[in-house]
């Protein structure tokens, strides 16, 4: 088997794996969309948008990184951020106090769902390797590049 082949399974098999509002369900770390910040505290997404840029050129973290598309109702891509529970909460540390505890309590939502999610990952992964035959060292190589 080819790396590029299993590339592209382990591409097309996370993509099966998402949840309602797009996060990955094999990832072991849940993550939240400036979205769904903006819908928790009742800003408007362009302005969590411009947050997190912000609170990213200052901290030197890789904007890209953090960014992907959407699609709308309307049929069109849109950017949004997809950050870690310690980006999230950097960010709304300079928001009021009831929006900081709308965060934090989605968090910890988050955190109680992701124990049955964690799971799910090591079913999946174990699935993966199972089936194209990977050896075990191999999975840790993906994960370092990025690929997990």
């Amino acid at each position: 088997m080819k790396l590029n082949d299993l590339e592209c399974n382990w591409a097309e098999f996370s993509a099966q794996y998402k949840d309602p509002i797009g996060r990955t369900l094999i990832s072991a770390q849940p993550t939240m969309t400036s979205r769904e910040i903006a819908e928790l505290t009742g800003k408007e997404h362009r302005h969590v948008m411009r947050d997190i840029r912000e609170m990213l050129d200052v901290l030197k973290r890789d904007e890209p990184s953090f960014g992907r598309y959407y699609t709308a109702a309307n049929g069109k891509p849109n950017p949004e951020y997809v950050l870690p529970k310690d980006l999230t909460l950097t960010l709304v540390t300079g928001y009021s106090a009831p929006l900081r505890h709308r965060i934090i309590t989605r968090w910890q939502e988050l955190e109680s769902q992701a124990a049955p999610a964690n799971l799910m990952a090591e079913i999946s992964r174990r699935h993966v390797l199972n089936r194209h035959k990977v050896l075990p060292g191999y999975f840790s190589a993906l994960q370092v590049a990025g690929m997990s």
